[in-house]
């Protein structure tokens, strides 16, 4: 027993160093690993709208760029024209054209990455486009038509293409086109660029066709020194109505009948053939051989562009001839069409009393009421006025009479027809045209040209 409590002491003391000695050897020492270094971020980013042309606006994203430390970053931006940029997303312009590397460093403090270049490309302007633009003249039905002050900042080759608004098109920036009749066209010019952008510019015109439908006027100096002034309406389809009215005396006559060759063309030859008359009532007509009464017959041809000859013969109660010729002209007193309420109001002869009156037809929109008022004769007509034909102004007269008193009382119930064209180029408004009414074999003519009321 003793023994073993010597031995355990013996080995605390060796394991205390106890015993005094010297040489025993120290433990070593151990010392831990430095840290391992933070790995570098990945830059990663991308571009919208990298190809266009100048001046270019760029997003750049850098959204999709990491670190594996999940270190918070930096972004830096060279957008290779030598500006700078900060920021996970940010825009960048270009001005001007050319080819440019974009690149996008991140960092994380410690390490940095850089992305690979994103290619910019940015192309020229294109030249700015045209602005279309054309004047325009009118011959009747023919247009023409030139686009040279179109407005062309770049250029560049345009191509100008026509709408004539009749199913017909034609190109060229000077052009003419020929429409089949009278109409209201809306004609249309598009200018295309090299690029491909467009231009358009549009116009409504008025087109009429010339024909020997329209008012004529011309004057005839007498052997007396006497003005004889006529006005003869004659429709599209050939019916006219005359009147000669001596400026001096007063007396009136009047002339219906036809053109028995109708033509479209003004230069072409259209054959009048009618009949003439003294006005019912007597308007202070009295010839040289002291008749106060004239029958006969009227002809004549369109003999040149807007040019009409007339040979009115005639012959008295008394039995004397006479043959005259009438020169006159077309008068263009179309401005605008007219819709039928224009007409409404009332239409005074200076000379004869005769009204006539227009007002707004209940039934149709395209119609007038008509009340005519002979002072003369105590005839009343009344019927309608309906829109033959807008392009001229041309209104078809139709209506009963009443109210015919004393040697005219055989017309009442007799039914009159007729034309008028409302003439608008004149303060105040006129109105021109003719009706007739049969008796048995007896034609009666009126033929109007009157100022409208204040």
């Amino acid at each position: 027993m003793r023994y073993i409590i010597a031995l355990l002491l013996s080995l605390v003391l060796v394991a205390c160093g106890g015993g005094g000695g010297s040489d025993a050897t120290p433990p070593a020492t151990v010392t831990p690993p430095p840290p391992p270094a933070p790995s570098p971020p990945t830059a990663s980013a991308f571009a919208l709208g990298a190809t266009g042309p100048a001046p270019l606006a760029v997003q750049f994203d850098g959204s999709a760029s990491h670190d594996p430390q999940n270190l918070p970053l930096s972004f830096s931006w060279d957008f290779g024209d030598g500006s700078k940029g900060s920021g996970i997303t940010t825009t960048h312009s270009y001005p001007t054209a050319g080819n440019y590397n974009a690149t996008l460093t991140v960092s994380n403090g410690t390490n940095s990455n850089t992305s690979s270049a994103i290619a910019i490309t940015v192309t020229s302007p294109p030249p700015p486009a045209p602005t279309a633009a054309f004047t325009y003249s009118i011959d009747g039905t023919t247009v023409t038509v030139d686009a040279s002050g179109t407005a062309n900042p770049g250029g560049q080759s345009l191509v100008y293409t026509w709408d004539w608004g009749d199913a017909n098109t034609s190109t060229g920036i000077k052009t003419s086109h020929t429409y089949a009749f009278s109409s209201r066209p809306y004609i249309q010019l598009t200018v295309t660029d090299a690029a491909g952008d467009k231009s358009q510019y549009a116009v409504t015109v008025q087109v009429l066709q010339a024909t020997v439908g329209g008012v004529w006027r011309g004057t005839e100096v007498l052997a007396n020194g006497d003005k004889v002034d006529y006005a003869i309406l004659v429709s599209e389809d050939g019916t006219f109505f005359a009147e000669g009215k001596n400026e001096t005396t007063g007396c009136t006559e009047v002339f219906n009948g036809g053109i028995t060759t109708p033509t479209t063309q003004l230069n072409f030859a259209g054959y009048i053939d009618g009949i003439l008359s003294a006005p019912a009532g007597g308007t202070s007509c009295v010839y040289p051989d002291g008749s106060k009464e004239v029958q006969g017959k009227v002809f004549g041809t369109v003999v040149a562009q807007k040019s009409l000859q007339i040979t009115v013969n005639t012959q008295t109660t008394a039995g004397t001839s006479f043959s005259d010729i009438v020169n006159a002209t077309f008068d263009d007193i179309y401005i605008a069409p007219r819709k039928p309420t224009d007409l409404n109001g009332s239409y005074t002869d200076p000379s004869t009393g005769l009204v006539f009156t227009f007002a707004p037809d209940p039934q149709y929109s395209e119609a007038e009421t008509i009340t005519a008022t002979d002072p003369t004769t105590g005839c009343v007509l009344n019927g309608q006025a309906f829109q033959y034909d807008m392009y001229h102004n041309v209104f078809d007269l139709s209506g009963n009479l009443t109210g015919c008193k004393d040697q005219y009382a055989n017309l009442i119930g007799t039914s009159g027809s007729g034309l008028m064209v409302f003439d608008d180029r004149h303060s105040p408004l006129q109105i021109v045209g003719g009706i007739t009414a049969w008796v048995g074999s007896t034609r009666y003519i009126v033929v109007f040209d009157y100022p409208k009321n204040p």
